[in-house]
């Protein structure tokens, strides 16, 4: 009696294309090959992962638009019990991923600019008098806070340039660079001096997100008692 060889190939019923069996997945249960090679299996299935997350999602997005204010009721409530956790958890996931998080404002500012500048001047013509009469108020403060932070030491010169290369980098980027005080003028437990060894240029992102807070493991940038007093007018 003759012994039946074993076939080495197979043709994939999706792409009709003869391939060795190493090509196929194997059904231990079945006791045979798959009818589709694997290419075709893998692209069968993404294709209904694919087909299947989009209903997914477009669930969600009626479910959502169809329950909005319970779902932000449920969100507020949640959150009122959970605020410090949930502070802290978001504190620590931005110090791990802050350089990200950079990168990701930039891209959705660049992008976004135009749409952004006319939100701001739409709002400011609806608000003009409130919005005037706030800024006044905040330059008045911002200016008594600096002359009041002004130190003997202080060089003109050299805080000029700072806030030239704040301008530079601006103008050169398209994103708006601030000079930011490295020890807050009016911080919760001190305050710094008006000084370009406190002056530092930072993203807008960044110095508003900062606030009159201390940056991570900072140094003092005031300048030793004695350095200071040579630094003094007649020394």
């Amino acid at each position: 009696m003759k012994r039946r060889e074993c076939p080495t190939a197979k043709t994939c019923s999706k792409c009709q294309k003869e391939k060795p069996l190493s090509e196929f997945y194997f059904h231990k249960k079945r006791g045979h090959y798959d009818s589709r090679c694997k290419a075709c299996a893998k692209a069968q299935v993404s294709a209904r992962a694919e087909k299947k997350f989009a209903e997914i999602a477009e669930y969600q997005r009626l479910y959502r638009a169809n329950n909005r204010e319970m779902l932000a009721e449920q969100k507020r409530t949640w959150y009122s019990g959970n605020r410090e956790s949930e502070q802290a958890k978001r504190k620590q996931n931005y110090l791990e991923n802050a350089e990200a998080y950079k990168r990701r404002n930039l891209s959705r500012y660049v992008a976004k600019k135009e749409e952004i500048l006319e939100k701001q001047r739409e709002y400011n013509l609806r608000n003009i008098v409130s919005v005037r009469s706030y800024q006044r108020e905040f330059q008045r403060m911002r200016k008594a806070s600096v002359k009041q932070a002004i130190p003997p030491w202080y060089d003109s010169a050299k805080a000029r340039e700072i806030y030239a290369e704040a301008a530079r980098l601006s103008q050169e980027t398209g994103m708006p660079y601030h000079v930011d005080h490295i020890v807050p003028l009016l911080g919760k437990n001190v305050c710094g001096l008006h000084w370009h060894g406190n002056l530092q240029v930072l993203p807008a992102t960044d110095n508003i997100s900062k606030g009159n807070r201390l940056a991570k493991d900072i140094s003092d940038p005031r300048p030793k008692r004695a350095e200071a007093r040579d630094k003094e007018p007649g020394r």
